[in-house]
Order: structure tokens, then sequence, then C-alpha cells
């Protein structure tokens, strides 16, 4: 308000510096002697009228720099929420970039075949009885037409407690799966384990990589 009220009383000041100029000008004279001539209802409403105009002026001056201050405030505030908008963009994409290769396994599996014949190689490296495995309810999804989703049911059974940790830290460390939903119990007859775990792997598509390997050679 403060600033208002002195960019008001500087337009005042001008304002009637230039009436003063006015006065004093041979325009303003011949004004005088043509209102002079007129009738005294018509001057009441000439000089209401200046009257209105002096007063106005200032007000709407003030109105117009406000509207055009807004306008300014509002076109600034726009450009820098598009400015935070866009380094949140690129931000979130670089962290993507960054923790792809924590997520995405780095070889191709195309569908559920290829990963139960991953899950089988691994548990043959590890000695353990591909008889004691049974993949089921495999589903495969594209995921932004680039990526797939790939998730297995794993039961097992006759499971010593290091076969099960060794073979479920291959399974993360060598293929990036996560495993989720773990069920072990232990076989009274035997003392070995079974259960089931669910599992999810995150892989790039190979069309995908051969498209990005081409865009980095031209």
């Amino acid at each position: 308000m403060g600033k208002i009220s002195e960019l008001h009383y500087n337009l005042d000041s001008r304002i009637f510096k230039q009436i003063d100029v006015l006065k004093n000008s041979y325009f303003y004279n011949k004004y005088l002697e043509l209102l002079n001539s007129l009738q005294n209802d018509t001057k009441i409403v000439i000089n209401q009228i200046i009257v209105l105009t002096t007063i106005l002026s200032p007000l709407f001056l003030v109105f117009i720099l406000f509207l055009s201050n807004y306008s300014f405030k509002r076109s600034v505030q726009l450009k820098a929420q598009t400015y935070q908008t866009a380094r949140k963009i690129f931000d979130l994409d670089r962290e993507i970039q960054q923790n792809k290769r924590l997520v995405l396994a780095d070889q191709t599996i195309q569908n559920t075949n290829d990963l139960e014949q991953k899950i089988r190689e691994i548990a043959t490296i590890n000695k353990i009885k591909l008889d004691n495995l049974i993949i089921e309810n495999g589903k495969s999804l594209t995921v932004a037409g680039s990526y797939s989703h790939i998730s297995e049911e794993v039961n097992f059974v006759k499971f010593s407690i290091n076969d099960l940790v060794q073979f479920m830290q291959n399974l993360v460390t060598q293929q990036k799966i996560k495993i989720t939903a773990v069920t072990i119990r232990k076989e009274e007859s035997n003392q070995l384990l079974k259960g089931k775990f669910h599992i999810s792997h995150y892989g790039q598509l190979s069309n995908t990589i051969d498209q990005v390997n081409s865009e980095r050679m031209e």
C-alpha cells in the first residue's frame, strides 16, 4: 500500500504541474474566453466533467499499472513453475537412468520359458535336483513398450537351509530377480525344507536394446 500511495502522490504532482503550465498557455486562455461566452448551466456541466476527469485520471492510471504489474508477476510465476516442472522431470529421468542397472537384468529374457530356463540353470549350478523344483503360474507383460515384466511361482521340496539361501541369493545377484511371499515349512520325515515363493523379473526387450545400440553407433 505504501508504494501505491507514493505512486499516486507522484502522479498527482505531475498532473498539477501540467495544469499550471496549461493555465499559462495560449490555448487555455482561448478556452476561458469560450467558456465565458457560454451559459451558466453549460459552464457547470463542463467544469464538472473536467473535475471528474482530473480526479479519475490518476486512479485509472494506477489501475492500469496494477493490472500490468499483476500480469507481469503472473507471467514470472508461470515461467518459474514451468522451469521447476522441467527440472523435476530431468532429475527423475536421470535417477531412472542411474537406477536402471539396479532393477533391470543384464541378460535379455523375453518370456516365461526363458526365465524358467535361467532358474533351472542356476539350480543346476547349485547342485539342486530339478525334480525338487516346480515352476508355475507364469505371467509375462510388456511395460511401456520397452520393458518386460515376468512373474513366476517357485515351489521347492527337500531343500537344506544352505541350498535355499544360496539358490535365492544367486537368483537375485545373477538375474536381479525380486523375491516375495516366501513360505517355508520343515518336513518332519527328513528335516528338510519345503515351500514356495513368488519371483518378479524386469528386463529390457531385445528389440529396444538393438535400437539403442544402433542409435549409439550412428
